[in-house]
């Protein structure tokens, strides 16, 4: 598996990991926003720090006390409450939430299960064409409805690095009670490698311990995904 580029980092005053010499929007401008932290996604939006705290730290406090999905559920009162936040940073965070749900909803599948990978494509078919390989795992509730998307790796244009801490750190926040695995081939074959085989028996066997089933793996291609699932092979 290819190696990711090493990022210089120090470390806030929470013992939070920040990428030197980059701000959040300046992350976004690089990278896009797809590639952010919770916690470096919380500083853009917030914006600016309070009372002598920067806003990386007062973005880092928010997401090790609350993950986004609480955040999003809480009443713009409860919400200015939170130190550093006041009605107006609440606004703030409140309607980029609802801007996320309308975009979710309007995929077409927040009120469907998810059963089969062309109920998934909505979600994740725009990964297809990507020129490297993107890691994302969808994040489902009891009844197989999606709650949320993790972009977990970008790798090389033939190989992600996936472990299983990061694959499944996001899917414990949220309280899934299943995910599904989805990642592309640059190549536009979807046919699994070896080394695809393994990380996914290998990713399973996790879940089974952790009480978070793998129902799925697709392979994102120029022509129509393949499913381990379907395959036999989950």
């Amino acid at each position: 598996m290819a190696r990711r580029a090493a990022v210089a980092v120090r470390y806030d005053r929470v013992g939070m990991a920040v990428r030197e010499g980059k701000g959040p929007r300046e992350l976004i401008v690089d990278q896009g926003a797809e590639r952010l932290s919770d916690r470096e996604l919380l500083a853009a939006v917030l914006g600016t720090g309070c009372s002598g705290t920067p806003v990386e730290d007062l973005a880092a406090q928010l997401s090790r006390d609350h993950s986004l999905d609480s955040l999003s559920r809480c009443p713009p009162s409860e919400l200015a409450r939170l130190r550093g936040i006041g009605t107006a940073r609440a606004c703030q965070l409140l309607a980029a939430f609802e801007m996320g749900r309308r975009i979710f909803g309007r995929a077409g599948a927040v009120d469907r299960p998810i059963r089969t990978p062309q109920d998934l494509l909505p979600l994740v078919q725009h990964y297809a064409t990507e020129r490297k390989e993107h890691f994302i795992t969808v994040h489902l509730n009891t009844r197989h409805l999606p709650i949320g998307i993790e972009l977990v790796s970008i790798g090389s244009l033939n190989a992600s690095i996936v472990h299983p801490r990061e694959v499944f750190r996001p899917a414990i926040v949220a309280s899934a009670a299943s995910i599904i695995l989805v990642h592309n081939h640059p190549s536009g074959e979807s046919t699994p490698s070896e080394d695809d085989v393994e990380m996914t028996q290998r990713l399973c066997r996790v879940g089974d311990t952790m009480g978070i089933e793998v129902l799925d793996h697709v392979i994102l291609g120029a022509g129509a995904p393949f499913s381990f699932r379907e395959a036999g092979l989950i």
